[in-house]
């Protein structure tokens, strides 16, 4: 049996052993930014009673991703080997479902495990997103016995609740689904007659009251840093954008707005000519999409996705989220695919179309088309996005690390420069900012590579702590944190470039400094870089001691590690976002050759 397998499914195997190949290929080069080294740190040095009941309400998500990261990260294995071994295991995982076990055509089978969102973005790209993908293809595999296993399906839609907030979401839409099946099924008055005797009802029951304990658990506090960000776009337009583009942008566009992965939705400047041409495409997949479904499971698609698209529009949503939508399609096409009565939305519209034969044609071609390029376009993403990680440094992190360690640097007191432009948080007591004093962010991905935390302005110097807790301080607890960071005397070396009178005064200054380092990197999304800087400053009395020169010729402007003009600087400080000031620019000053 095993040999007939290996020779009825030898292309199969191919794709498997080539996924494997390039992806640790890909990885090697990768260097994890801040996302995929905050959740290491969490759970290589907080507490399992903090991962638990205090960090999901800064991280808002639940914890299951770190409590999965604990087991390598508590027994001592190194950063980047625990964390991509932990997604190979998962990515190869899902691979094999889908060259293997999985129902959708072989070309597309053999051709997804490329694609961006699941090679790169959540692959190559350690989060736990990659996890959601697992299981949203296991969910696509079994929805169809949903009746005959119904707590098959809560057991994965409970673990889908585990994985993100965004799981959580996507679960709760199909788990409504599944109540308005039962009420089909037996009626109102007899689903609360056999409530109790019906596994279906018990089980969503039970999926329920999960949901409710993780929604607790992740409620932000009213410190919670990312809660507050200044909007700029209506919650009409982002629905809008959320319902019709996403579509489009998983498969076939990238707009202006999602430039980086790290682009809010709620911020970026959202072209209306742009808007409206997506939003033509989004509508015709949306029509190919449909086409798939039968009158009876046609809920599966549209009520989980539209609590999908309102979440992301009227609570939060970054570009690299995207990938959620695209999951969430991979488990419809693998459901839907499993179903009898399949296409029978789009065998009813041919008929009410079709006129002649050549109509038939034509409209078949088209279909042909739009699929071939939405298996195509994605690929060509990964192809460009692993070629740019393979030659450019996706982040600063392992320089930066290596650079210390080498020059027997990571005793001195290094200070990590703080959120957004090292100056302010966007927050007020009253009329008066304050410096944020909790969001050192640069300090994370750096700390990572060491056994425990090196900034002595990260979580008062705890060593044990090397990760943020995404909350503004209150004024009175960032006065008295700045005061503590003086008591510690002037740093011997600075990582970013924070505004350093904010804390000293005028008793030290970038005068004192010189810059010995300047890692470049390029921020990577699709086909699209954008270059950023992280500079390294060591205090001038001991350049000697170390044996370090100073970069001549350097001078080094920059607003969260991105090169910045003074008419751009001038505009962030007047309040316009950072992607808002990006979009003039971008093509001009962030091209692929180095700075």
């Amino acid at each position: 049996m095993k040999c007939k397998m290996l020779k009825d499914k030898k292309l199969e195997w191919i794709v498997l052993l080539l996924f494997a190949s390039v992806y640790i290929f890909v990885s090697i080069f990768h260097e994890p930014w801040f996302d995929e080294a905050q959740a290491w740190e969490i759970a290589k040095g907080a507490s399992l009673k903090e991962i638990l009941f205090i960090i999901p309400h800064y991280e808002c998500h639940p914890p299951l991703w770190h409590l999965i990261l604990m087991v390598p990260a508590k027994l001592g294995v190194p950063f980047e080997i625990g964390l991509k071994t932990i997604a190979l295991i998962i990515s190869l995982a899902t691979v094999f479902l889908l060259v293997f076990k999985s129902r959708l055509p072989r070309t597309v089978r053999l051709c997804l495990p490329f694609s961006y969102f699941l090679f790169y973005q959540y692959g190559v790209i350690v989060r736990p997103y990659g996890l959601m993908i697992l299981i949203l293809l296991l969910l696509g595999m079994n929805l169809s016995q949903r009746k005959g296993h119904p707590w098959r399906i809560t057991i994965l839609l409970s673990i889908l609740c585990l994985c993100s907030a965004y799981g959580i979401v996507i679960s709760g839409g199909i788990a409504v689904c599944l109540v308005i099946e039962i009420f089909q099924d037996k009626g109102v008055k007899k689903t609360f007659d056999t409530f109790f005797k019906d596994s279906r009802s018990v089980s969503l029951l039970a999926l329920l009251m999960l949901a409710i304990l993780l929604l607790y658990e992740i409620f932000p506090k009213p410190e919670t840093f990312y809660v507050a960000y200044k909007e700029q776009n209506s919650l009409l337009l982002c629905l809008i954008c959320a319902l019709l583009t996403f579509p489009a942008e998983c498969f076939l566009t990238s707009s202006s707005w999602f430039s980086i992965d790290r682009s809010l939705l709620q911020t970026s400047n959202i072209p209306y000519a742009e808007l409206i041409i997506l939003c033509l495409i989004g509508a015709i997949l949306w029509l190919l999409i449909i086409c798939s479904a039968s009158k009876k499971n046609l809920i599966f698609l549209l009520i989980p996705y539209f609590f999908l698209a309102a979440f992301s529009a009227f609570v939060y949503f970054s570009g690299h989220h995207l990938g959620v939508a695209f999951m969430f399609f991979l488990f419809w096409a693998e459901y839907i695919c499993r179903e009898e009565d399949s296409f029978e939305i789009g065998h009813f519209l041919m008929g009410k179309i079709v006129v002649e034969e050549k109509d038939f044609k034509l409209l078949r071609t088209a279909y042909v088309l739009i699929g071939m390029a939405c298996l195509v376009i994605p690929i060509i993403w990964t192809v460009l996005s692993s070629a740019h990680d393979v030659r450019y440094d996706y982040y600063y992190s392992r320089r930066v690390a290596k650079f210390l360690e080498e020059n027997n640097l990571t005793n001195l007191l290094i200070l990590g420069c703080w959120y957004e432009d090292g100056s302010l948080v966007p927050f007020s007591e009253g009329d008066e900012d304050y410096v944020n004093t909790v969001m050192i962010g640069t300090a994370v991905p750096v700390n990572a590579y060491f056994e425990g935390n090196i900034f002595f302005n990260l979580n008062h110097g705890d060593s044990n702590k090397g990760y943020i807790y995404h909350r503004r301080p209150s004024h009175m607890e960032a006065e008295r944190t700045l005061e503590e960071w003086r008591h510690r005397g002037y740093p011997d070396l600075i990582i970013g470039k924070p505004h350093l009178e904010l804390v000293y005064g005028k008793a030290i200054t970038y005068s004192d400094y010189k810059l010995i380092a300047l890692e470049k990197s390029k921020y990577i999304w699709k086909t699209g870089l954008t270059a950023a800087k992280m500079p390294v400053f060591l205090r001038n009395d001991l350049l000697d001691q170390y044996g370090l020169e100073a970069l001549e010729g350097i001078e080094y402007t920059a607003i969260n590690g991105f090169d910045f003009t003074d008419e751009m600087k001038e505009r962030y400080f007047n309040g316009d976002s950072i992607e808002e000031i990006l979009k003039p620019y971008l093509d001009a000053m962030f091209g692929e050759e180095e700075a």
